[in-house]
């Protein structure tokens, strides 16, 4: 029989959350991926999981209770393919964790967007997020486990909602933001012009990402100020952390620097003011002195890799 090119299913995120959540009932190596993903070490037991978990500040798409090393952690995922972000819709999932916190045992909790990376690329808002996991790494995933028809269909759903995803996702924009972006690129020009920025498209709203991609010897670094988080971040991908501070846990304990695990990527990070809200202000000015702090961190970061590091 001739194999249709219709697509057998048109994903929609349910389907997803309805996969994620069968593989954490049925797959211990699917705990363990999925911790790790999270940035969660240590020896753990899984409690539960839920699909459409009725939190106390909205509803979340995906959650997941774990105890690792004697602590009780409920991870809260939240699933998109092309839907834009809904209003405060991050803010309710950390409310979520706070209320779990403080009212039914647990000693902490993570919030995860998961979505394709196209979705990702396009700005959206993933830095109100602790963590992401795209779904190309979900597909990883399942391509890795015994082939089957039944593995195979898991396949297809993820890859049609990539598909999705690259063709529907709009961003949505506003001018606070894009007020926000031209002061901070103008502040950088005049203060740190070594670090090269620009801001090339328009920015989602509300993203408070800004990525510097200094051209350092022909290559290319990546120094990310991820202001809601508060923190600038020099990342270097495809390296083991552990050998990573090894050879340069000790270069760091002048420079106010840290080690962290940042997704497949090692990040040496520098802790800054926090930046909120950047939708919400008209005047980006009152931003100014948070921006000059992310910006010096910056460039200590970049000089940092000049001076130490060697791949």
């Amino acid at each position: 029989m001739k194999k249709s090119k219709k697509p057998n299913i048109k994903t929609e995120e349910s389907d997803v959350d309805s996969l994620v959540v069968e593989e954490l009932f049925s797959s211990l190596e699917f705990q363990g991926w999925l911790l790790k993903k999270i940035g969660i070490q240590g020896s753990y037991k899984f409690n539960e999981s839920w699909k459409s978990y009725p939190g106390n500040n909205g509803e979340c798409d995906i959650a997941a209770d774990f105890e690792v090393d004697g602590q009780r952690i409920m991870i809260l995922i939240e699933d998109k393919i092309n839907s834009p972000e809904q209003q405060e819709q991050a803010e309710r999932y950390h409310k979520t964790g706070k209320h779990l916190v403080k009212n039914e045992n647990y000693d902490r909790y993570e919030t995860c967007l998961l979505s394709p990376e196209r979705y990702f690329r396009e700005g959206a808002p993933m830095e109100k997020y602790d963590h992401k996991i795209s779904y190309e790494e979900l597909l990883e995933w399942f391509k890795k486990e015994p082939h089957s028809e039944r593995m195979r269909f898991k396949q297809m759903v993820i890859e049609n909602g990539i598909t999705r995803a690259r063709t529907a996702y709009q961003r949505p924009t506003d001018e606070n933001t894009n007020r926000f972006y031209q002061y901070y690129e103008e502040l950088a020009r005049k203060n740190q012009p070594e670090l090269e920025y620009t801001q090339k498209k328009p920015p989602a709203s509300g993203s408070s990402w800004i990525y510097f991609t200094p051209k350092i010897q022909g290559k290319k670094i990546k120094i990310i100020h991820k202001g809601r988080h508060g923190y600038v971040d020099l990342e270097f991908s495809g390296i083991d952390i552990d050998k990573f501070s090894k050879l340069y846990k000790n270069e760091l304990k002048s420079h106010n620097m840290s080690i962290h695990q940042t997704g497949k990527s090692v990040s040496v990070r520098i802790y800054v003011t926090k930046i909120h809200d950047i939708e919400t202000v008209e005047e980006p000015e009152r931003y100014r002195k948070e921006i000059v702090e992310a910006l010096q961190a910056a460039g200590k970061l970049l000089n940092w890799h000049q001076e130490f590091y060697q791949k």
